[in-house]
């Protein structure tokens, strides 16, 4: 299949920044249209002559469609988060289903197995967090809604992002998310970004249809990502304990980081995962590899990056504060 328009959603989120210049490299022909609440987040791109910036809301099915058709879009890359997550995105693959110019969709759900009946009940069992739990209805309307269009989906753990969400981790060396003893594989932006070019190339060929878990085969326990953080910042990061009080402290902190829902989302959420853990099999992770053509980025070089940055902001702050 020809690559001749592509729609990316959430292109000025974390995955799409890194995604955009991927697919522009990748396919020098295509078409980019990026369908934007806020036309001001992508004004870098306004110049590029292959890059059409849409603004609208992707909520809104019809104007979705009309996306679709007026720009002959043959692929899709279906990111969506929100309280509004289910609605937006059964009328999303509606809209591409009546458009009739879709040919193959790229969908961000998360790691694990979210289809067949056992999965689903673990998953139902285990978590109450409603943006985990959408994506397991989203995957099973891939796989039974008799779409015309092939479908890959992307299954990403934890993102090594998550960690700066929260300021006292580089402000205060305090590791907020009680991550607990279980331990949760890590995943970069960048290969999730990968990962999606890959699939998006394949058109459905071979990956049409399959599910590619993205993240490390290590599951990072609170003692070993604050022993990461630790030696990469050459001071002692403290962590929240994944205990009563620390789940209470945790959801405090996170209401007033995202507000009363997405602050009880947030602990729900990282309670599963410390009480149950969340990684990949082996299989899952050589299948990976197989997708990128290469390892994933380790968490542990971009802990060390991250915080050889910081410490050389400190110490560009210290010496204008000196010479001042």
């Amino acid at each position: 299949m020809a690559i001749e328009s592509i729609l990316v959603t959430a292109a000025s989120g974390n995955i799409g920044k890194r995604l955009i210049p991927l697919l522009l490299s990748s396919f020098p022909s295509a078409k980019l249209v990026l369908p934007t609440s806020s036309a001001s987040r992508l004004a870098s791109y306004t110049s590029n002559p292959r890059i059409s910036i849409e603004e609208g809301s992707i909520t809104d099915p019809q104007w979705l469609e009309h996306l679709c058709t007026s720009h002959a879009v043959n692929t899709v890359f279906l990111n969506v988060t929100g309280t509004d997550e289910l609605f937006t995105a059964m009328n999303a693959l509606d809209s591409f289903q009546r458009s009739g110019t879709v040919k193959h969709l790229v969908y961000v759900s998360g790691a694990g197995d979210w289809t067949s009946p056992a999965g689903i009940q673990a998953l139902f069992e285990r978590h109450t967090a409603a943006h985990v739990l959408v994506k397991t209805v989203v995957e099973q309307k891939l796989q039974y809604g008799g779409f015309h269009f092939t479908w890959t989906v992307l299954g990403p753990t934890l993102f090594f992002d998550n960690d700066l969400r929260f300021p006292n981790l580089l402000k205060n060396g305090y590791y907020d998310i009680p991550l607990g003893s279980a331990g949760v594989s890590r995943v970069s932006c960048a290969d999730i970004a990968l990962a999606a070019v890959k699939a998006i190339a394949d058109g459905g060929k071979t990956l049409g249809g399959k599910k590619i878990a993205l993240g490390s085969l290590q599951q990072y326990t609170d003692v070993e990502t604050a022993g990461l953080w630790s030696e990469a910042l050459g001071r002692e990061v403290r962590i929240r304990a994944a205990n009563v009080e620390g789940w209470e402290s945790f959801e405090v902190a996170s209401v007033a980081l995202a507000g009363k829902v997405w602050g009880r989302e947030i602990a729900l959420m990282y309670r599963v995962f410390a009480e149950d853990g969340w990684g990949m099999s082996a299989e899952e992770y050589a299948f990976q590899v197989q997708v990128l053509g290469k390892e994933p980025e380790r968490y542990r070089d971009w802990v060390v990056e991250l915080a050889k940055g910081e410490k050389d902001g400190m110490e560009s702050a210290r010496s204008c504060e000196a010479s001042g």
